[in-house]
Parts: C-alpha cells; sequence; structure tokens
C-alpha cells in the first residue's frame, strides 16, 4: 500500500502558497517535474506559479492520486475529508499540533483517523517531512532540493534532521533509493515502509533513524522479514533525551536495553551517530558485505597500518597471514625494507606503481575485504593510487575500504571516490569499526 506514495503523477497541494515562507510554497515548487501534475488547493489565491488555484480539492474536476497537506492542524481533518469524498486514496500531511504538541492535540489524532478509517486513506504523518524518490525525480515534501540516486533508503522520524542528512548526501554524493519521513506514524509506520522497501529493487540497505515505535512487535517482525540490511540509529537513550522524544512525536520513547535488545533479535545494525548510519549503509550499497572476518592491509605508512591492525584485532577481525607462496612474490616486486607481513607496509617513498605491484600479486582466496591506507607523501600519486585500488576492486570482486589521510592533498583522490559512490574514511579505526558492523 505504501507504494501509491511514490507512483502519484497527480498531487494535489492543500495549502500551496505563492509566498516564499510558506511550507506549501516549497512543497509545490518542489513538484514542478514535467511527468508530475501538481495542482495547487488555496480559497485564497487564483494561481500559483502560473497554474489555476482551486478553493477545494472537490473543485478540480480531474484525477488526483495523492495529496500534501500544509495547513493548520485544526482544520487537517476537514481538508482530508475533502480527499476521502474526492476519492484520493493516499495523502501526506505535513502540518504539525497534532498529539506531539498536547493541547488538543489528541482529539485532533482522534478525528483525523476517524476520517482515513471511513474513507480508506493511507496517511503519512503528520508532522512529517514528506517523500522523496530521486530516480524518479519526485520530491513531495519541503526539502527544495534533490539528493543523487542511488541504493540507499532512508527513513527518519524527525523531519527537522532529515532536511540536514539530506543536504548532507547532496553534499557528498551519498545516492538514495527513497525517502520517507514518517514523523507521529498516526497510520503508516516504520513496518509498513520496512515492508514496502524491502520489495524495491533500487533499495540495497536501509537506514532507520528512531525516536519511538508505536507497534514494536510488527516492526520486529518485519525486520525480520527483511532480506536488507537495516541500520538504525536510536535516539532518546537518555532519561533526558526519552523525554524529548516523547514531547517529539506523541509517543514514548522506551528504554534503550528493550530497543537494543529488539534490533538484535530482529538482525537489525544498530549505530551510535549519523556518520556511522551512513558509512555503514554507502559502504553496503556500493560494496555489499564482506562474506568473513579475514582482512588485508596496504599502506604507504607504517604508523596508520599499525592503528588499522589493532583496531581490527580489537575488534574480533583477523589480520590475514600472507601465503607464502604470495610473500615470496613481493619479495621480488617490493623494496627489501617492506614489512613482510600484513599490514603490507610498502614504505613511505612508494608509488602508484607500488601499490599496482601489491595488488597484481595477491589473490583473495586468503582474505574477505581489503583497508588501502594513503598519506599523502611528497612522491604519493594520491589519484593514481585510488584508480589502481578500484582496478584492484574490480578484479578481486570483494569489498575494498579507503582511507585517505589528509586535507587537500587527498581532496582529488576522495573525489574519484565518491565519482564512484564510495566514501574516504578519515582514519582506519572508523574503516575497521565498519568492516565489523556490516560482516556476516
Amino acid at each position: 500500500m505504501v507504494e501509491g506514495f511514490f507512483t502519484a503523477r497527480n498531487i494535489a497541494v492543500i495549502g500551496a502558497s505563492r509566498f516564499r515562507s510558506k511550507v506549501g510554497n516549497v512543497v509545490f515548487k518542489g513538484l514542478q517535474e514535467k511527468r508530475i501534475n501538481a495542482i495547487p488547493i488555496n480559497p485564497n489565491a487564483k494561481k500559483i506559479m502560473g497554474k489555476r488555484c482551486y478553493p477545494s480539492v472537490l473543485d478540480y474536476k480531474g484525477k488526483v492520486d495523492m495529496a500534501v497537506v500544509a495547513v493548520p492542524g485544526p482544520i487537517v481533518p476537514k481538508v482530508v475529508d475533502e480527499c476521502g469524498r474526492k476519492g484520493i486514496k493516499y495523502v501526506i500531511v505535513i502540518s504539525a499540533g497534532f498529539s506531539e504538541s498536547g493541547r488538543g492535540g489528541e482529539a485532533l489524532d482522534k478525528a483525523l483517523k476517524e476520517v482515513i478509517k471511513k474513507h480508506s486513506i493511507k496517511l503519512l504523518g503528520p508532522n512529517c517531512l514528506g517523500v522523496i524518490d530521486p530516480k524518479r525525480r519526485l520530491n513531495a515534501s519541503f526539502f527544495s532540493g534533490m539528493p543523487p540516486a542511488g541504493g540507499v533508503a532512508f527513513v527518519s522520524q524527525s523531519g527537522a534532521l532529515a532536511v540536514a542528512m539530506l543536504d548532507y548526501a547532496i553534499k557528498e554524493k551519498i545516492g538514495l533509493s527513497k525517502f520517507v519521513s514518517v514523523g507521529n506514524m498516526l497510520d503508516v509506520d516504520f513496518s509498513e515502509v520496512l515492508g514496502y522497501l524491502d520489495k524495491d529493487d533500487e533499495t540495497k540497505c536501509i537506514c532507520l533513524y528512531i525516536e519511538s515505535l508505536r507497534n514494536g512487535r510488527s516492526f520486529i517482525d518485519a525486520a525480520k522479514r527483511s532480506k536488507k540490511l537495516i541500520i538504525a540509529l536510536k535516539a532518546g537513550k537518555s532519561e533526558s533525551g526519552n523525554r524529548a522524544a516523547s514531547s517529539h512525536t506523541g509517543s514514548l520513547a522506551g528504554s534503550a536495553e528493550v530497543y537494543s535488545g529488539a534490533f538484535k533479535q530482529a538482525g537489525i545494525i544498530e549505530v551510535n551517530s549519523l556518520e556511522k548510519l551512513f558509512n555503514v549503509a554507502l559502504s553496503c550499497a556500493s560494496q555489499g558485505r564482506p562474506a568473513g572476518k579475514r582482512v588485508l592491509i596496504v599502506t604507504n605508512a607504517g604508523g596508520p597500518g599499525v592503528m588499522a591492525a589493532d583496531a581490527c584485532e580489537r575488534l574480533g577481525l583477523d589480520v590475514a597471514k600472507i601465503p607464502a607462496a604470495t610473500e615470496k612474490v613481493l619479495d621480488k616486486k617490493l623494496p627489501p625494507h617492506w614489512s613482510h607481513n600484513n599490514p603490507v607496509d610498502v614504505v613511505g617513498d612508494a608509488t602508484s606503481k607500488s601499490f599496482r605491484d601489491v595488488f597484481e600479486a595477491v589473490n583473495s582466496r586468503f582474505f574477505d575485504s581489503a583497508i588501502i591506507i594513503v598519506t599523502p607523501q611528497a612522491m604519493t600519486d594520491v589519484e593514481n593510487i585510488v584508480r589502481e585500488g578500484l582496478r584492484f576492486r574490480r578484479r578481486i570482486k570483494k569489498p575494498v575500504y579507503f582511507c585517505l589521510m589528509g586535507g587537500k592533498l587527498v581532496d582529488a583522490g576522495i573525489r574519484i571516490l565518491k565519482e564512484n559512490c564510495l566514501i574516504n574514511f578519515s582514519e582506519p579505526t572508523k574503516v575497521a569499526r565498519t568492516i565489523k558492523l556490516l560482516q556476516k
């Protein structure tokens, strides 16, 4: 049923506005795509952005697949009832002022529930940001931008946080398959969205920002059924955060221990920062998951190599032993003072050829993933080392993680990684943590 939010072609914006400061203006502007027929609804305007405006959705004689509602909370039940009378089966309510606010919000919740039950409407929200489908160029939200298309689905309970993360996704070129803001989850909740995304061919992995759950059992069941990796960031773990989450979404946040236990039971990867959320998600979407815990480390800097080895061992990963036959080949190709061990330290004066020699010498039978660490020393050709690493990755068909350490001197290499939908890890310990979280 959630699919209808993404396949709608005729979309009414109830509360569309001529004024840039209004949410309805942002929503209507975001729907100005050739394949979308956006219909402005506002009794106080005759035209908006050159299109005829209608006082009510009932005054529009054509077909309407979905409505996006951005009007004051108290009149939401009335306009959603008009949507039902029009035969609209999908409604996104961006408006706030419901149970999350107190002060009569519960009564509005009850009235809205009665309306959607009466007309068999699927409702997203209230108090939500909306939905985005980058591949289809559908932006039914009040975020004024479009992230690149990719394999990461992002589902957020917080609209404001989602705005920040969508902007970050654009800046960092993180490709999204779908974005869904669930808001207060009066009707559509996480479990329904998970069920839809699990069947979505464009989605490779699913990111969740969770403050509270209304139906924990259905959520766990949906997560267990999912064939795709789910990564969750649970906010509201402290007593203060719990109270804040409760007031933000209008439902109890629950204890951190209960959530962590439930996530583990459902096979959900839990992270504690937004950086980890996207590191794990993008790594999974672009490279899949390591089949085992054996890691190969190749570096031109001894210290960072040691840091990577320490982090891997501390996290229960195996720093793979280099086979004797491979070591003999490396002896012929590398300077005598190479490390003769894993991490394979090709030393500070290494060029891209040194890295290529290592990549050509090793076969992938003795490791499940590889970490390439580069520091920008005087003779280091970062761009070509990255290109050699990408060729290595294509040949072995296993996850290869890049750690380009530095500032401006590694920017060109990071740009190449982004063009290939890969992220750069700023330090070795972050790579090891990501591999551990992704390990099957």
